[in-house]
């Protein structure tokens, strides 16, 4: 199994998927920032310089592949602003499967993140 902890919904992620996951450099992005923040998609834009549409868009395909969650919502004019953060990490066995370009971007994305995780909750 790819990931750490006992979480069901990764139980049977791993190849094509982690593949398809981070296969886009925005995706890598995301997840490095998430793994260190709990963010929105609009804090993502601004965190990322990304348009917001194009975050959007990312953010919800990472969570309909299980990588990130939802933390909770927050009522803005009117709609739901959605929060995310990134389920357990990784393990080194699915890293090692990957390109090395891959690690190293996420490590700088999280590395760019002015936020912590404690901060924000």
């Amino acid at each position: 199994m790819p990931f750490a902890g006992d979480n069901s919904s990764l139980a049977g992620f791993g190849g094509p998927r982690l593949i398809k996951a981070l296969g886009h450099p925005m995706r890598t992005r995301i997840l490095g920032v998430l793994d260190e923040c709990i963010a929105s998609p609009k804090e993502l834009s601004e965190e990322l310089g990304a348009p917001v549409q194009n975050v959007g868009y990312h953010v919800r395909e990472l969570a309909k592949l299980g990588l990130i969650e939802l933390v909770r919502t927050t009522q803005r004019r009117g709609a739901l602003e959605h929060h995310y953060t990134a389920v357990p990490c990784i393990c080194e066995l699915a890293w090692s499967d990957l390109p090395p370009i891959v690690p190293m971007r996420t490590c700088r994305a999280r590395n760019s993140c002015s936020t912590s995780k404690a901060a924000r909750r």
